[in-house]
């Protein structure tokens, strides 16, 4: 009896053991899931199923959607103090400012992006870009957010600079649109949502000039070995064509019909496309993105910021100029 009952006893621990383990199995995955989606709240898997990537958005009662749906909830009250910090930096602005907004490629023109792990933390050789470019005899604001698609910059300006009633920036730059690609949405969604952007800021500040950047050449990576045929050695280039990288026809298809559009215009809208200031050609004739000028499949280096202020400084001073000669006739 004694035997049996230690046995028994035996039997109910070993299985009492297997169910901790299995849940202590279950809670792990759970808490490694979480701490993967606090640290990475750009993972544009499945984004699709937050919102549509083949239909346009829906304004409700001519506002937009709630934004960032992807983001945990201690990511998204970070995402929204930075938009809160940055609507408070137009305050007790009296001189002439340009607004730079859009996603990674506009935070980073300053700082590390949003989701990184140095988030916030100035980045010294663009800030030197950025001052020697952008910051003369006007304020110039960054309101950059890494991972913001279409829809989040324009909750952004609504929910913030679009309806302060005593700023009135001179210039608006935009760079927007990648990450709405990268999460799957098709061409023409993204030049829709980029187009209902155009009529909010219209709308809100009539005398505004908008300066539209087009999307910037980025994708595949491909490392060449040394020695190779059509390369530097060791050389690590990016294929710019459409049938090694599978970003060219819907970049190129964005911005194409952007420029259309903008074309149809006034004065104070205008496009620039900067892919020729990124792309050189191999032996082979084919067109690459340095290494040099792009860290990995999209955020631009140094260098590369030395590339983009050189391509707009000229357009961004023409959309300067337009809307200042409006403002005083």
């Amino acid at each position: 009896m004694n035997k049996m009952l230690v046995g028994e006893r035996l039997i109910a621990l070993s299985f009492f053991q297997v169910i901790l383990l299995i849940l202590g199995f279950f809670f792990l995955l759970t808490f490694v899931a979480h701490r993967f989606h606090q640290q990475d709240p750009q993972n544009s898997s499945n984004l699709c199923t937050y919102w549509s990537c083949t239909k346009s958005v829906v304004l409700k009662n001519g506002k937009w959607p709630n934004p960032r749906p992807e983001l945990s909830e201690s990511n998204h009250a970070e995402w929204l103090a930075i938009h809160r910090q940055q609507v408070s930096s137009t305050r007790n602005i009296i001189t002439e400012a340009i607004v730079f907004a859009g996603d990674d490629s506009i935070e980073m023109f300053l700082r590390h992006p949003f989701g990184s792990e140095k988030s916030g933390v100035l980045i010294p050789e663009n800030d030197k870009i950025w001052k020697s470019t952008f910051y003369s005899n006007t304020i110039s604001l960054n309101f950059g957010i890494g991972g913001d698609r279409v829809q989040d910059l324009a909750w952004r300006l609504e929910n913030g600079i679009l309806s302060i009633d005593d700023f009135d920036p001179v210039v608006i730059c935009i760079l927007i649109g990648v990450n709405d690609l990268k999460a799957g949405e098709s061409s023409e969604v993204v030049v829709e949502e980029i187009l209902h952007l155009l009529d909010l800021i219209t709308q809100k500040k009539p005398e505004t000039a908008i300066l539209f950047i087009g999307i910037l050449p980025c994708g595949e990576r491909i490392s060449f070995p040394r020695g190779a045929t059509g390369s530097e050695t060791g050389k690590v280039l990016f294929n710019w064509d459409a049938n090694q990288n599978t970003m060219y026809n819907r970049i190129n298809t964005v911005n194409e019909r952007l420029l259309e559009a903008v074309n149809r215009q006034g004065e104070l809208v205008s496009f620039v496309d900067c892919s020729s200031f990124f792309l050189e050609k191999t032996i082979n004739g084919e067109k690459m993105i340095s290494e040099t000028l792009m860290s990995n499949q999209f955020d631009l280096t140094p260098a590369g910021y030395g590339r983009l202020s050189s391509c707009i400084r000229y357009p961004l001073q023409m959309a300067y100029y337009s809307a200042m000669s409006t403002r005083f006739i």
